[in-house]
């Protein structure tokens, strides 16, 4: 599972998957690919994300979450807001010692069917 770093407040310093804002008018999917690939450098086409099942919602916020199947494990640089980009196993992406921040914590449940 990839985890970045955010390097800016509120969530400076935590463990987060990637993510961020759709702009105007951009498809959810077309967002998580480009926010993939300036945050960590990874350029992936739509055709490899899978929806999660269940955004999450409150009143003026919705977050969609992707998952998806790359090739051969792709190097992450960090980029944007992200200080650090790391390649992980699944079991240890959101963990006692470094549990996922805000929403991302949700979404690792939903990557793993849970």
């Amino acid at each position: 599972m990839l985890r970045v770093t955010r390097a800016h407040p509120p969530f400076d310093g935590g463990p987060a998957l990637p993510g961020g804002r759709v702009r105007p008018g951009e498809p959810s999917s077309a967002a998580a690919v480009r926010i993939l690939g300036e945050e960590t450098g990874i350029e992936i086409g739509e055709d490899v994300l899978y929806p999660l099942q269940g955004a999450l919602a409150a009143p003026g916020y919705r977050a969609d979450g992707y998952s998806g199947l790359l090739p051969p494990i792709r190097p992450a640089s960090p980029g944007g807001d992200v200080a650090d980009a790391t390649w992980v196993p699944i079991y240890e992406a959101h963990s006692v010692d470094r549990p996922l921040q805000d929403d991302d914590g949700d979404f690792y449940m939903m990557a793993r069917g849970n």
